[in-house]
């Protein structure tokens, strides 16, 4: 009787490929445990501890969140770090995500990257995490940069409830979730140097 959507980007998609009438379609929008996410509920001592494990008190902390797999293009997000440091001294990337058997080629190469762009510093792999809502909190920006567009993208959402700015290409689900320039940045695309310019002015 009716086709629910998760974003206007699924919308379009279900228009163009399936012709499926205006009138049949529903946008719900994927939400979140406003009780999990909520600045004012945040364990703090799990905040200070993982702070003091990676390294980050007194660091501009960009988050780049999502299982470890090379759609996640999280090379793009290593070397955006790189690229912000002369204009952002004291930046630190946190990658959160586990890899899968069959990704831990794709972990290792990233691991590589960060070994021979002299980032061992800068790049920090946590792996999977619960406490997400901590994690946001502590972040100073959240990046998304997905290969392909993101149906929704959970992980903007989370951040943003937690008063995180997020940056995200200006495709997919995130233009149903970012003001630009009020909750976060479009980034134009998702090449490391335009990430980076992104992350300086967030």
């Amino acid at each position: 009787d009716l086709v629910i959507c998760v974003s206007s980007a699924i919308k379009k998609y279900i228009q163009a490929n399936y012709h499926t009438p205006e009138e049949k379609i529903r946008i719900v929008h994927r939400g979140i445990d406003p009780e999990e996410f909520c600045p004012d509920r945040l364990d703090h001592e799990f905040v200070n501890r993982f702070k003091e494990q990676y390294g980050l008190e007194g660091r501009f902390v960009a988050a780049c969140v999502g299982r470890i797999s090379p759609l996640k293009n999280f090379e793009a997000f290593v070397e955006a770090v790189g690229l912000s440091a002369d204009a952002i001294s004291n930046i630190k990337g946190v990658i959160v995500g586990s890899a899968r058997a069959d990704k831990k080629g794709y972990l290792a190469e990233l691991k590589e990257l960060v070994g021979r762009r002299g980032l061992q510093e800068r790049i920090v792999f946590a792996g999977a995490q619960s406490k997400m809502a901590e994690i946001y909190s502590l972040s100073d920006v959240v990046v998304a940069c997905s290969r392909k567009p993101e149906s929704f993208g959970r992980s903007l959402l989370e951040a943003m409830a937690m008063d995180t700015p997020v940056i995200a290409e200006a495709q997919g689900g995130p233009l149903d979730i970012i003001e630009d320039g009020r909750t976060g940045l479009f980034c134009p695309d998702n090449s490391p140097e335009q990430l980076a310019r992104c992350i300086v002015k967030a």
